[in-house]
């Protein structure tokens, strides 16, 4: 907002504030692997690049091929888009690659021209000449200004691990230090649970959650290794012989006490297994091809009690492999009903294992009762004496089914996938084998360039009516790719359960179904399936280990890693595009590829492509000048889901929207579902796909958050002591504790304006001098609001109270309840609403609500 802007809307906002604290394959073949990009280099000493070693009569061998085979159709520099632009093209992530493309399919005219060590120097050419970081440095350096090296560690702080960075991390940062920084960072429980949200985005495997139960058509988890799923017509009227028959004890919780409960932990295990694996994977440093090749299951202590598991070593799982609850003792006031008689006892503390369980978002969390009415936490521990085993410890097993060793394939041999994407007996696996390619191959098989109006295909062609999709060309477009897979998911059920026998199809049961005399394959590989090398009966491993093989599988972790960190959507390439779109589809696919190079390099590490991107021009990119491309997308700024804003002011506060006491009559936070809604929050069924700019309701939701927090952080703030405060530390001011008289509020100009730049960094991620306009501006709201105020306080306009939400009757920190000289409930300097105003004008801005 400018200055005069400002100024002419600054009676507004002070009166606002006064009031308030008063009382969210489209093109064709060679476009497909030819796709392009700039330059993304880092701006510190720890840069990653996409620079090439090779010899240079290597290069110079290339060249004079390039000249004479290649210039025709991609020019001499590379740069032809109506052909593909060889500038950050999708096969550019190394020579290997690059090179098997050109051996095969170049040029157009006779692929055989190039081929072999031609290839291999054309290759090492291209990635020279148009690829490596010399070659796009002075076209991105000039037109790219990043944000300040303090900018970058707040944003990737909570980017990367949802917090505020501490003061040694910001120095390390400004230093040019923070590759180490970064490390630590990707090492953190934080970074893991920031991945598996970025992953559940793209899959929505938290469809079967039970926190979405009352709002989804679908089962729950604990029904997904059942035939009694999602509402099937007749499916639900077996026995319970028959609905079992694949996992007896899938009920294990039935007349149980607290029954609700665990079939919540029960069923959410199930349905976060796809997720626990990427977890797994990555915590464990593993390559993240795992993810899809993990010849193992996970369970934790709810799920194992289905599954009835063996450790990799083939021993029965035992439920003291699962982590256990400690809690330490404290000493409580223990009343005998019958006499009366007061005594003390010792019992578990269980305050911080209960916080836990509420992040779990359960469902039925009253079953835990975790607010009895007698006020202790006795049903609690009643429940930790039967289960106390940590929900969130998972670990490896190996998973067998009516005596048959399950042929595990990473995520997609979990239940929730499997249901997720499932089969029909006219689909046979296709929707499988669609989002195999969409997840982890990078191909959206229904954007490839083809006719789907069966009006006016010919089906003239075709072996009978019911056949096309084996014969004409129109359809096989398409099918020739995904029938392949689709065959490989033959074995396994709609249900997720895994059937090893001869598959049919059965419209009675939804039995396991298959395409018949297509065969299993990948990307134009088929696999064996008779003799002693046959993968039948494991065609899901088969498979696992052909994707994740083929460069398409890092190029679609790469991707989805850009979207997750960026909120950009990966650009395609398109006959339409225009020189801005170019120029963003450029840039992102050589960051893309970046990030692959990384990932390949590092033995397919994920962390290593994560540094790359945030460590990219791209990623840190604050404005375009200076060039003569005409960005039109480039750089990370995105509107925060329901859930990032909770994160951001949970890093900030310490607390949660949710956690603000108000009537419970109008009860209006990111915590209640409806709410949540409202703000653009993803069910991952209903809703998928979370907004990119904010509505009215959004705006208005956003403006009610900044007054409840505003005026309840405030206060909790200046509570603690200075040196252990969040956003004031530099106010030396201390409120007066109940009925003691008030401490008289002095602040100098300097200690406020300083405080103001902290409150730009910490809330808006910006960097900001102390003399700019910007600290100018907010030091005139927080001089109007406390003179008016200190002016209607003499007046007898404005009480000395604070309003109820904006008082201290908790601990900020340990939420103990506090006696009543401790409680901080006075603001007779009106310094307490003052700040209220100033803390409600950063965080009801657009700044608060994107990153």
């Amino acid at each position: 907002m400018s200055k005069s802007n400002f100024t002419n809307t600054m009676q507004l906002i002070v009166m606002l504030c006064l009031t308030v604290f008063l009382v969210s394959c489209g093109v064709d073949e060679l476009k497909d692997e030819f796709d392009s990009d700039l330059d993304a280099t880092d701006q510190q000493s720890d840069n990653t690049t996409t620079d090439w070693e090779f010899s240079a009569q290597l290069v110079a061998s290339g060249e004079q091929i390039y000249i004479a085979q290649c210039t025709t159709c991609h020019a001499s520099d590379g740069s032809l888009p109506s052909n593909g632009k060889l500038i950050g093209c999708a096969s550019c992530s190394n020579q290997s690659t690059l090179s098997a493309r050109i051996s095969t399919t170049m040029p157009p005219s006779d692929s055989e021209l190039v081929t072999g060590s031609d290839a291999d120097a054309v290759a090492a050419y291209v990635l020279t000449q148009f690829n490596s970081e010399q070659a796009n440095h002075d076209t991105t350096e000039s037109s790219i200004l990043k944000i300040t090296n303090k900018e970058s560690a707040y944003k990737m702080a909570f980017d990367l691990v949802s917090k505020v960075p501490t003061a040694d991390e910001v120095a390390a940062f400004e230093a040019g230090n923070r590759s180490e920084v970064l490390d630590q960072w990707l090492d953190s429980e934080a970074f893991y649970t920031r991945l598996m949200d970025i992953y559940n985005d793209q899959m929505h495997t938290d469809r079967f959650h039970s926190k979405y139960e009352r709002e989804s058509n679908y089962s729950n988890g604990r029904d997904l290794l059942t035939l009694c799923d999602r509402g099937r017509a007749g499916t639900c009227n077996n026995s319970n012989a028959e609905r079992m028959r694949y996992y007896p004890d899938i009920y294990w919780w039935e007349d149980l006490p607290y029954e609700g409960l665990l079939a919540d932990l029960t069923n959410d295990a199930i349905a976060n297994e796809p997720l626990q694996i990427i977890r797994y994977v990555a915590k464990n440093d593993r390559p993240f091809s795992e993810i899809l090749t993990a010849d193992y299951a996970l369970v934790n202590a709810f799920s194992a009690r289905v599954l009835h598991p063996n450790t990799l070593d083939g021993e029965a799982l035992s439920l003291d492999a699962f982590d256990k609850f400690a809690a330490p003792l404290i000493d409580v006031e223990f009343t005998d009903e019958q006499t009366m008689e007061v005594s003390t006892i010792q019992v578990a503390d269980v305050t911080e294992i209960k916080a836990g369980f509420k992040t779990l978002n359960l469902s039925r969390s009253s079953d835990l009762q975790l607010r009895p009415s007698d006020g202790t936490d006795s049903d609690f521990r009643d429940f930790l004496v039967d289960y106390p085993h940590d929900p969130s410890h998972f670990i490896p097993v190996k998973v067998s089914q009516n005596g048959t060793a399950l042929p595990h394939a990473g995520i997609l041999s979990t239940p929730a996938f499997l249901n997720l994407y499932t089969t029909t007996p006219t689909n046979m696996n296709r929707a499988r084998a669609r989002f195999v390619y969409k997840l982890f191959a990078a191909t959206d098989i229904l954007a490839i360039e083809g006719n789907r109006d069966a009006s006016v295909i010919d089906f003239s062609d075709s072996i009978g009516s019911m056949d096309p999709t084996k014969t004409n060309e129109d359809c096989l477009v398409c099918h020739r790719r995904i029938d392949p897979v689709a065959d490989a998911f033959k074995n396994w059920l709609y249900s997720g359960a895994y059937k090893n026998s001869a598959c049919s199809v059965s419209s009675n049961n939804y039995e396991c179904t298959t395409i018949p005399s297509v065969g299993i394959g990948f990307e134009g590989t088929l696999a064996p399936v008779f003799g002693t090398n046959s993968v039948d009966a494991n065609a899901l491993q088969w498979l696992a280990g052909q994707v994740t093989q083929n460069p398409l599988f890092a190029k679609s972790v790469a991707s989805t890693l850009f979207t997750g960190f960026t909120g950009r959507e990966v650009l395609s390439l398109n006959n339409d595009m225009n020189n801005a779109y170019q120029a963003s589809y450029e840039q992102q696919q050589t960051v893309i590829n970046a990030m692959v190079k990384a990932y390949n390099d590092s033995g397919e590490n994920v962390k290593a492509a994560v540094k790359v991107l945030l460590t990219s021009d791209y990623y840190l990119a604050d404005a375009v000048e200076g060039s003569q491309l005409d960005y039109q997308v480039i750089g990370s700024d995105r509107l925060l889901s329901p859930d990032r804003i909770q994160a951001k002011i949970h890093a900030i506060t310490g607390h949660l929207w949710s956690q603000v006491e108000v009537d419970d009559s109008f009860r209006m936070h990111l915590g209640n579902r409806s709410t949540w809604r409202l703000y653009g929050g993803v069910d991952h069924n209903n809703t998928k796909t979370a907004p990119n700019e904010q509505g009215g309701i959004m705006v208005a939701m956003q403006q009610r958050m900044a007054n409840e927090i505003a005026c309840f952080m405030t206060a909790q703030d200046f509570y603690r002591t200075p040196e252990n405060r969040k956003l004031f530390e530099l106010i030396a001011y201390e409120p007066a504790r109940a009925d003691t008289e008030e401490n008289f509020y002095i602040a100098t100009e300097t200690q406020v304006k300083q405080t103001l730049v902290n409150l730009h960094l910490t809330l808006w991620h910006q960097e900001v001098a102390i003399d700019s306009d910007e600290v100018d501006m907010a030091y005139q709201l927080y001089q109007s609001v406390l003179q008016l105020g200190q002016q209607k306080r003499l007046v007898g306009q404005a009480g000395r109270d604070l309003s109820y939400l904006c008082r201290v009757d908790y601990d900020p920190d340990s939420n103990e309840l506090l006696e009543g000289e401790n409680r901080v409930y006075k603001d007779t300097s009106y310094a307490i609403r003052t700040w209220a105003a100033v803390l409600n004008y950063f965080l009801k801005d657009f700044e608060f609500s994107h990153l």
